[in-house]
């Protein structure tokens, strides 16, 4: 069933339809999106680029259709309008849905049981009843100084020398997604370098960096690094003299992937000039700073992501109308497409399905009652990490999704983001670990 869907892109009104539910499961985003394997039918999909699927998601009931956005959503009726906040100033509004403003159906006394028992990166398990949540309104909105997205995950997997990813950058802020595997028999670095081909000095700073010990366990590795990015530690300026090459950070270059492991790291960079970023793989005893100038770019595989894509941060405001919610991300869906942007050593327009190190952050304004907020898989495999407002449930701070486990897959399963008090606004980023499959529902609910 289609719903009408009124959408504003940077300003531009049209209108688009768009499925409110999927079936067989969803189509992945993480195979084209490069961190995930091979597309999910039926909620089965590979972790880290092929391997062997992960069962459990099944097909998606999607839940019932919403018509016009007011009454009839949901069986549940109730002509609640509630038009989603502006854009905070310094943000462009890129879409806005205004029809899906109705009350969603009752939770079920299991599924509140469930939320109330449960604390901040627990899972919640068998509610079926999380796929008839129904669309909330939200308008989608970019803040202008959202950092451009340095993607390198192509070839993934890697067992010769070469240049992996590069890009010529300017005085600005630079999120860089490093994702290669160790794909030969001798031990191996995938590391970044910076060349200054000016003729002044050149300053960096790297503003945060995550990263973990290279492992086989691509989705463990992807959840710790998603969780130390949202709080991670600067580090201090670095000038690059004129003509000169230098590794961007000693913790990463020191990283060394025994063969079948993956290296995973995702920093934020704030340059002042002009400076080649170059993603290299070398030997594990090679000075890459050195090496790099002699390194050819490796050919693309066709099968994973590498580009530059800019406005890397969105966020998403919406208010809480009643009723099981739902907010649909990574699906390419009109509120939340996929990030467009260029592969610079390609030549190429690049899509990156699933918007992988993009960081969202989601806004309810003030509810009227108490809420709970929860991530629930809706193609397999998935894993990430929150930071959230104080709510009842503590004081916020920064975690794992899930906390105890590596991940959630089942269609019925949840990762709770905490419970909040009415009258507050609430507030939640979010971070998608590499090896997950895609779309997944931020589900929004009542606590009684």
């Amino acid at each position: 069933m289609a719903r009408s869907l009124s959408v504003v892109v940077l300003g531009f009104a049209f209108a688009a339809c768009a499925d409110d539910a999927t079936t067989g499961g969803g189509g992945s985003t993480a195979g084209s999106g490069g961190l995930g394997g091979e597309a999910v039918t039926g909620g089965a999909g590979g972790i880290g680029g092929g391997g062997s699927g992960t069962a459990g998601g099944g097909a998606e009931a999607g839940g019932s259709a919403t018509t016009g956005g007011a009454g009839g959503v949901g069986g549940s009726g109730g002509g609640v309008s509630l038009l989603p906040p502006p854009c905070p100033p310094g943000a462009l509004e890129l879409a806005v849905d205004l029809a899906c403003d109705g009350v969603g159906p009752a939770p079920t006394a299991a599924l509140l049981n469930e939320v109330n028992g449960a604390i901040r990166g627990e899972v919640l398990s068998g509610l079926s009843e999380l796929s008839q949540s129904t669309c909330m309104p939200v308008r989608t909105c970019v803040p202008d100084s959202g950092p451009t997205l340095i993607f390198s995950d192509e070839p993934e997997y890697v067992d010769s020398d070469g240049v992996l990813y590069a890009d010529e950058v300017e005085t600005g802020r630079y999120r860089v997604y490093v994702y290669h595997v160790n794909d030969g028999s001798q031990r191996r670095r995938f590391t970044a370098v910076a060349l200054n081909q000016t003729a002044v000095p050149v300053t960096f700073t790297v503003e945060k960096l995550a990263l973990a010990a290279p492992s086989t366990n691509f989705l463990n590795v992807g959840r710790n690094v998603a969780r130390d990015f949202l709080d991670a530690p600067g580090k201090p300026m670095v000038t690059v003299p004129p003509m000169t090459r230098v590794v961007v950070d000693g913790e990463l270059d020191d990283l060394v992937a025994d063969s079948g492991e993956l290296v995973h790291s995702i920093f934020q960079i704030n340059v002042i000039g002009a400076l080649k970023l170059s993603i290299v793989s070398v030997p594990e005893a090679a000075n890459a700073a050195t090496l790099t100038a002699s390194l050819s770019l490796l050919p693309n595989s066709g099968t994973h992501t590498r580009g530059t894509f800019p406005l890397a941060d969105r966020i998403l405001m919406t208010r809480f109308p009643g009723g099981l919610k739902r907010l649909r991300l990574g699906g390419d869906e009109p509120i939340d497409p996929h990030l467009s942007g260029t592969s610079y050593v390609d030549g190429m327009p690049v899509t990156l399905a699933g918007n992988f190190g993009l960081l969202y952050e989601v806004r309810v304004a003030e509810p009227g009652e108490e809420l709970f907020l929860a991530v629930n898989p809706r193609a397999g495999v998935w894993a990430g990490a929150a930071s959230g407002s104080a709510g009842l449930d503590g004081n916020g701070g920064y975690y794992l999704l899930p906390s105890q486990e590596t991940s959630v897959a089942l269609n019925s399963e949840a990762v709770s983001l905490g419970r909040y008090t009415s009258g507050i606004g609430v507030a939640s980023k979010l971070l998608t670990a590499g090896g997950s499959n895609l779309p997944i529902h931020l589900v929004v609910g009542p606590l009684q």
